[in-house]
């Protein structure tokens, strides 16, 4: 078990929902493990795909989160906290009786989902989960058990999309795919895309390798990769559109990149 950190990591977006929002603001999803790689990761991968992010790494966090986030979904590793069975879900849910829940389960472990299924969970996942996954089954289940108002609007105009991300004067629209630095559009590849969703969802904060090269590249290891130092090239040539101006992206050495406003 990876060792507790001292908060939370909360990620909202532009648009994003909080508690006693009205019933069209941008859904809430509650991830719940106690591995903080894992919940980095998906925080970062969910927040790009326009869901406001928060993460619990305890039982007690996870309940706290369920009252005062009211999450639209709950993402639940079953064994939390050293949890085994359905205690921790049975105590969840019935603290969030009309909020849908993904349980997730180790993969190595022989694990039953048909009594969870029976018990009210809406799907099960094993581990490692992978966010594409991830995002097309929570999209499923909103579907399901929302109005379309609470998705993510995927707006075909030209006003920002609800899930849009900004810092500074950047910022990226994950819906229609596209970023923009002080006003100019953007040419982005996939990977430098999700790069700039990452550095823009910490808001500033430091964006490991590690963390850049599993979210992006799904590596769990390759910290000194040098495919991340040059896509980190080219997004900040790309990005540095004003002569003079400080660069967009800092490197911190050792350690990652931040984002600056």
């Amino acid at each position: 078990m990876c060792p507790r950190e001292p908060r939370p990591l909360t990620l909202v977006l532009d648009g994003g929902a909080l508690p006693g929002a009205p019933p069209d603001a941008t859904p809430v999803v509650l991830v719940a493990d106690d591995d903080h790689l894992v919940l980095r990761s998906l925080s970062a991968d969910l927040s790009i795909e326009g869901f406001t992010v928060v993460t619990a790494a305890t039982p007690q966090e996870c309940a706290e989160l369920v009252v005062s986030a009211q999450p639209s979904l709950i993402v639940l590793d079953i064994e939390l906290g050293g949890t085994a069975g359905l205690d921790l879900f049975d105590r969840v849910a019935q603290m969030a009786a009309e909020t849908p829940i993904i349980l997730v389960s180790p993969g190595a472990v022989d694990f039953d989902a048909v009594p969870a299924l029976d018990a009210g969970a809406v799907d099960h996942m094993t581990k490692p989960v992978r966010p594409r996954e991830l995002t097309a089954r929570i999209r499923a289940v909103l579907r399901r058990t929302s109005t379309p108002s609470r998705l993510p609007i995927e707006s075909p105009s030209g006003a920002p999309s609800r899930g849009s991300i900004t810092y500074g004067n950047v910022s990226i629209d994950p819906a229609r795919r596209l970023a923009s630095s002080n006003g100019h559009l953007l040419s982005l590849s996939h990977k430098e895309f999700e790069l700039l969703g990452l550095l823009l969802a910490a808001q500033g904060r430091v964006v490991t390798r590690s963390d850049c090269m599993h979210s992006v590249w799904k590596e769990r290891t390759g910290d000194g990769s040098r495919t991340l130092d040059t896509h980190m090239k080219r997004l900040r040539r790309k990005l540095d559109v004003v002569p003079g101006a400080p660069p967009s992206i800092i490197t911190v050495r050792g350690i990652g990149y931040r984002i600056t406003p």
